[in-house]
């Protein structure tokens, strides 16, 4: 009935994202919350990290790595919710408006500057009360607000500064998450890309290899960003009222003119050593979310659900002819996984018929392949599992797409046949 959708119809798969998003980088934050106070205390000049551990266990004990910690889950509950979601929404837009094909690295680039700015609107609040918690430990007894908790935090700002002072410092904040996200989202994504179809690695290798890509460059792109910004956000006015900073510019040339361009990557390793596990153990916690979401039945697809896009489709009969048939194409070499080797084998003129997994998603991502399928005149069809494909293909990883190559001398040539005119008839 119209009225009785399945789970994954309706608001679910638009909120998904957003949810998924914050729930994984609160977790990863829960893990990264000690590496991410020495940082800070690093960028305030209190030495390296070495001493900044030893000097932190000594003076305040164990609970100084965890100083903050409910502004940083505040924080990733509005900044990443924000900016993952959005990403992906914005993604799976320009999928669409691309007829299907795959992203080029510009596009995804831009679509994680534009998240990155939604997400810091979003989070500067939380931002703003974060640093200023990890701070307030380094500050004379006499200057330290004395914040017990993100709420606290966020209360004395609006009563002793104004409700515009949340955003303090904002502008920075924003062209720096542009940056992070810039190198980090278009860089994971195209590594994923590349891992699974140039390299045929598994999932957890995929993951690994991309986030630690992704977690490099997020770091090379965002660190001047985020040194100015903590510069900012921490500063103090002095005797006569005075910031020792303008604005982002003035602490830029300030900075440059006392310590060169390196100055803006104090703290690199660590820097860099904090983004690629929180970037690696969001990807992993959101995996694991997802698998939960499936056995709790909020991702199952049904009959109905099954995208209507996802033409032709398969029954179970003729799925498991076909899947039978890929896993013997792929002991005789005549098969290529990955939508990209299938787009290529389309384009050389060597593709007998191309296979799509129909929980694809988005499935905008595969829809180039029926159109270059039929302006190549071979036959395509799609099969329920992505999963059950990829162990067709001999692999235990999912893949969304491969194709079956021509071999004039192939023993499997009379069943290719079969199965090609099986799924012309799919297309009538």
């Amino acid at each position: 009935m119209a009225a009785e959708k399945p789970k994954s119809a309706g608001v679910w798969p638009t909120v998904k994202p957003f949810v998924n998003g914050g729930a994984s980088g609160m977790l990863a934050t829960c893990v990264i919350q000690p590496i991410d106070m020495i940082k800070v205390r690093i960028q305030l000049g209190q030495g390296s990290a070495g001493e900044v551990t030893r000097n932190m266990l000594k003076n305040d004990g164990v609970g100084a790595f965890y100083k903050g910690l409910s502004a940083g889950l505040l924080r990733q509950a509005t900044y990443t919710t924000a900016r993952l979601g959005s990403f992906r929404i914005l993604t799976n837009k320009a999928i669409e408006a691309n007829d299907g094909k795959p992203l080029p690295l510009y596009q995804k680039a831009l679509c994680g500057l534009t998240a990155g700015a939604i997400g810091a609107c979003v989070g500067s609040p939380a931002d703003l009360a974060l640093i200023r918690m990890q701070a307030d430990a380094t500050l004379p007894a006499a200057q330290r607000r004395n914040y017990t908790n993100a709420f606290h935090a966020l209360y004395r700002i609006v009563a002793d500064e104004g409700v515009l002072a949340l955003w303090k410092g904002a502008g920075p904040t924003v062209v720096r998450a542009m940056a992070l996200n810039m190198g980090m989202l278009a860089s994971y994504d195209q590594s994923v890309e590349f891992c699974k179809d140039s390299l045929g690695l598994g999932e957890t290798a995929t993951v690994v290899g991309a986030s630690s890509v992704s977690g490099f460059f997020a770091a090379a792109c965002s660190l001047p960003f985020d040194y100015v910004k903590t510069q900012i956000q921490k500063m103090q006015p002095d005797a006569q009222g005075k910031y020792p900073y303008t604005g982002s510019l003035d602490c830029t040339v300030k900075t440059l003119k006392a310590g060169g361009p390196f100055k803006f990557y104090t703290g690199f390793p660590v820097y860099c050593v904090r983004i690629a596990p929180h970037v690696m153990m969001t990807w992993i916690f959101l995996n694991q979310i997802q698998k939960l979401e499936k056995k709790a039945g909020l991702h199952a697809k049904t009959a109905e659900a099954v995208n209507p896009k996802a033409y032709p489709l398969a029954d179970s009969q003729l799925s498991m002819t076909i899947l039978d048939l890929v896993q013997q194409a792929a002991n005789y070499k005549q098969l290529k996984k990955g939508a990209n080797e299938a787009t290529k084998t389309l384009n050389r003129g060597i593709s007998e018929f191309v296979v799509m997994a129909a929980d694809t998603e988005p499935l905008e991502i595969l829809l180039h392949l029926p159109l270059l399928a039929e302006d190549k005149n071979v036959p395509y069809v799609f099969v329920p599992s992505k999963q059950a494909l990829g162990r067709a293909c001999g692999v235990t990883r999912p893949v969304i797409a491969c194709s079956v190559t021509s071999n004039e001398g192939s023993q499997l040539k009379s069943q290719i046949q079969q199965l090609k005119d099986a799924i012309e008839k799919l297309l009538i």
